[in-house]
């Protein structure tokens, strides 16, 4: 998709795709009504949206978990995407019970330095925002008031797992599945299959983010796949999802029909996801995306397995991303 992305207006909830322009950052706060950051009777919580799909989806489920406990609404606060050439808004394509928040509903945000620096250092922003220290749960999220405002990824079951079916309903893709994606989920309803996610791009490209995060190796999914089929005890079939397929190809080998899903481009990761969740087991990498893949599928039965390391950084290793019931390996 290139450096299209989100553009919010301001003037209400619509959204449109754009070409990243210099015109199209978002607007001064001194050009529009003053804030009124009082929230409606019923109430409502904000929830900052940025990054890619699977820390939306985290985001969202995590403000959509104190929006239900409160009996309030939940606005999306989507303005970090409209500064990222990198990243679109992309929950549109799912079932969610949200609307983009407007100037009023919202905090002042960085582009206007002044003003976002009196309502951070204020009253209110020490009364209602909430804001991540680290990757372990923070059971303080859970106790989030009516007009809380969440800053953070949130990336653990916890947040929202007292309203798990309801999350699973709300990030249902609505946008119906067309050509090869109806085809496989048509295909997956009848066989034994295992996803497979293989991050590399960034991952092995970039050196700042390659010293966060440990790639997993062809050794960790043969593992993974063994277990699962030592579990299982049947003939297995693996969808392989992956930013660099041709790699996938060459160096991985797994104990079962290896099938290389490539027909969906970046901007349609929302179809790479349902058909994950459409599989019976999954092997996940060190990624929230194939977190989301696993975790959307409903199943009791199911097998995922995770890696242990989930960071490089000795600071970092102390999380609560994977849950209990998965399998570390």
């Amino acid at each position: 998709m290139g450096n299209r992305r989100l553009i919010v207006n301001h003037q209400g909830v619509s959204a449109t795709i754009a070409p990243a322009t210099s015109t199209t950052v978002a607007a001064d706060i001194s050009d529009v009504a003053p804030f009124d950051l009082s929230p409606t009777r019923q109430g409502y919580i904000v929830t900052r949206i940025s990054g890619g799909l699977g820390n939306q989806l985290f985001q969202y489920a995590a403000g959509r978990a104190g929006a239900l406990r409160n009996g309030c609404n939940l606005v999306l606060d989507a303005r970090p995407l409209e500064t990222n050439s990198l990243r679109n808004y992309e929950l549109h394509h799912f079932n969610i019970a949200a609307k983009i928040g407007t100037h009023a509903e919202l905090p002042p945000d960085r582009v206007s330095k002044v003003r976002y620096l009196l309502w951070k250092t204020g009253r209110d922003a020490r009364r209602r925002l909430i804001r991540e220290k680290s990757l372990r749960f923070d059971q303080k999220v859970l106790g989030a008031s009516a007009d809380a405002i969440l800053h953070g990824y949130w990336q653990c079951e916890r947040y929202f797992a007292d309203f798990a079916q309801k999350i699973r309903d709300d990030l249902t893709v609505k946008t119906p599945a067309s050509g090869a994606n109806r085809e496989w989920l048509d295909r997956l309803c009848s066989t034994n299959t295992v996803s497979v996610h293989i991050r590399r791009g960034d991952y092995v490209s970039d050196k700042k983010i390659q010293s966060r995060y440990a790639s997993c190796s062809p050794e960790y999914y043969r593992n993974a796949a063994e277990r699962i089929l030592d579990t299982v005890g049947s003939e297995l079939e693996f969808l392989v999802f992956s930013d660099d397929p041709d790699w996938v190809e060459q160096e991985i080998k797994l104990p079962g029909a290896l099938h290389v899903i490539r027909h969906n481009s970046g901007d349609h990761a929302f179809e790479d996801l349902r058909l994950m969740s459409a599989c019976g087991h999954h092997i996940i990498a060190n990624s929230s995306f194939s977190w989301w893949g696993a975790w959307l599928n409903p199943s009791s039965d199911k097998i995922v397995v995770a890696p242990k390391q989930w960071f490089r950084n000795e600071n970092e290793r102390e999380h609560d991303i994977v849950p209990d019931s998965w399998v570390r390996c």
